[in-house]
């Protein structure tokens, strides 16, 4: 009897012991992904907006090259912004930062809301936006211009941007319709 007593209770420990290390790998777990996320968010996110950086653009392009591969259509959109250097000469690198992250802001506000993770910034004052599946870009692109107008005025320094769009044809990759919205600015 005491046997049989001892060999449950050495169960029961063994099962209690495996029980806090699977607790204990579970929160090692929860940790091990924060710091996942972490990285992940230093890797693909450009500091000074918050936009993807060009890493996390190139796996856009990726992603979305094995969706075109079902006919969904994308769509290329290149933005430089007007005068980074003016503002940054004449006002001073903080109002460049500022210009930088406030046309982040409209650009997030006119496209994220219909195309999450969308919008990049690829360089010091290049942005790039693809969207898939059908989309209205140019009522889109009024829309982006109307509201750089408006936060031109409440920042008190102009704020615009010049736009190049290409819609990917069959056979084409990305980056070349990127390139044709390029040229198109």
């Amino acid at each position: 009897h005491t046997e049989r007593l001892l060999h449950r209770r050495s169960a029961g420990l063994v099962a209690h012991v495996a029980a806090v290390r699977q607790v204990v790998g579970a929160e090692g777990a929860g940790e091990q992904l924060q710091q996942e996320q972490k990285i992940y968010h230093i890797a693909y996110t450009d500091a000074l907006t918050g936009l993807g950086n060009r890493a996390a653009y190139l796996e856009q392009i990726n992603k979305l090259e094995r969706q075109r591969a079902d006919g969904i259509p994308v769509c290329c959109i290149e933005l430089d912004m007007n005068g980074l250097k003016q503002v940054n000469d004449t006002l001073g690198h903080a109002a460049g930062d500022q210009a930088l992250r406030e046309i982040a802001r409209v650009l997030t506000a006119v496209f994220a809301p219909r195309y999450p993770d969308s919008v990049f910034r690829v360089g010091g004052d290049e942005f790039c936006v693809l969207l898939n599946g059908e989309a209205a870009v140019a009522e889109m692109l009024e829309q982006l211009e109307a509201e750089l107008s408006q936060s031109a005025q409440q920042l008190g320094f102009p704020l615009s941007a010049a736009a190049g769009t290409a819609w990917v044809r069959p056979n084409e990759l990305i980056e070349s319709a990127m390139m044709r919205a390029d040229a198109k600015m």
